[in-house]
């Protein structure tokens, strides 16, 4: 009996935190081209459709490109696309100059929290929040593509 109430206290750390890990509702901060910081929780409401990304992704700079007829027809839907760099805020500026990706653009104000709140290990990372502010899990992989957030959609009432 008293191994197993050792086990259990052991264990405990680990089912909180997994509960924790589990929480719904995630915040970002970014700072908007206008230099005005801004939250996710200011689309409460809408589906956005948050695309991590860098100067220096190629995969991301294409998916912007080869999209952004598909993010203009969704926008005018409703869907929100965040586009948050992790670049420096002067190379973020260059490189959206450059690119113009279609949504609302902004650079993450710190990195590393949206590193650890979103599990960013490599690029481009694409979230995508419902309405009610629940991160959706795909089943191909965790994060999907805006291809998986179009059969999403449509699988919705």
């Amino acid at each position: 009996m008293k191994n197993y109430i050792t086990v259990i206290l052991l264990l405990l750390p680990f089912l909180v935190i997994s509960q924790e890990e589990e929480a719904p509702h995630k915040e970002l901060t970014y700072i908007s081209l206008c230099d005005v910081e801004e939250e996710l929780s200011f689309w409460q409401g809408r589906v956005v459709f948050i695309s991590f990304w860098s100067k220096t992704c190629g995969p991301c700079i294409r998916g912007f490109k080869r999209y952004s007829a598909l993010r203009n027809e969704l926008t005018a839907e409703g869907i929100v696309f965040l586009n948050v760099s992790i670049d420096s805020k002067a190379d973020w500026q260059r490189a959206y100059e450059r690119y113009r990706p279609v949504g609302i653009n902004g650079v993450a104000k710190s990195f590393e929290k949206a590193q650890d709140d979103f599990e960013i290990f490599n690029l481009p990372v694409y979230v995508t929040i419902d309405e009610e502010g629940n991160e959706i899990i795909y089943d191909k992989t965790k994060w999907g593509n805006i291809t998986d957030l179009v059969e999403w959609l449509d699988t919705r009432p």
